[in-house]
């Protein structure tokens, strides 16, 4: 008795994806044989075991017709790929109106390479533009046709406020920028009057409270005043600067 083929599942097992890891049992001589995966409870007539669920511990039994049993004497697993995951960022439209909103695909890890993109049933590339305020359905399939789905919603929330009042009201405390939620590539400075850092991130999952963290005064909010920005999104885009009021 020895193991033949081992298919893994095409697919992250999902509510609504069926198992479809397999296992073969191969026997010499041939002849007419049983085969049981359950140490014996159930049999059948079929070598191939099939709709196998992830797992590392199948262990298969082989009986001729004078019940005479052997055991495979090896422990069979059957894998599943990873879960397509999907990291982007949004940028918004410039105005009411405007259809200049972005979905950037930054990067698309699991399932199995290579993989096609599809917003709301069209063909896209990683960068989709001209998009207007809206949710979006964003299909991702890889090479085994599984496929996930996202919906993205491209809104006025991503553009990069020029205002904050960090005064531990919970109202405008921090400098929110949510485009940059998911890229952890980005860059984001800020610069007193004086030209000098008083804020410096690489990644900007935690928004800035206007407490300097560079500089003499790290540690300390800083004055209330005009300051400057510099955003490099990292996603080959001209950066973005502007003034930031922080108003106390």
């Amino acid at each position: 008795v020895t193991l033949g083929t081992v298919k893994d599942n095409s697919c992250f097992l999902m509510p609504d994806i069926l198992p479809d890891g397999q296992i073969e049992i191969v026997v010499n001589p041939s002849g007419n044989y049983e085969y049981s995966m359950d140490l014996g409870n159930t049999w059948q007539s079929s070598p191939q075991f099939t709709n196998l669920l992830p797992a590392s511990d199948y262990r298969f039994q082989v009986r001729n017709t004078n019940l005479c049993t052997k055991i495979l004497d090896k422990i069979v697993s059957v894998n599943q790929p990873d879960s397509i995951h999907v990291r982007f960022s949004v940028k918004s439209p410039n105005c009411d109106g405007c259809s200049n909103g972005q979905i950037i695909i930054r990067e698309i890890s699991g399932g199995k390479p290579d993989y096609h993109l599809s917003l709301d049933g069209r063909e896209v590339g990683k960068t989709i533009s001209d998009l207007a305020e809206g949710k979006y359905q964003l299909t991702v399939t890889d090479m085994n046709n599984c496929s996930r789905t996202l919906e993205i919603p491209v809104d006025m929330m991503n553009l990069v406020p020029n205002v904050i009042t960090p005064n531990g009201d919970g109202v405008n405390d921090l400098w929110k920028i949510p485009m940059l939620v998911n890229n952890p590539d980005c860059l984001v400075s800020v610069y007193d009057l004086n030209r000098q850092l008083v804020f410096f991130s690489q990644g900007y999952d935690q928004f800035w409270s206007g407490v300097a963290n560079s500089g003499r005064n790290s540690g300390s909010p800083v004055p209330a005043g005009t300051y400057f920005y510099i955003i490099d999104a990292k996603d080959g885009e001209p950066v973005y600067t502007g003034s930031l009021t922080v108003i106390r």
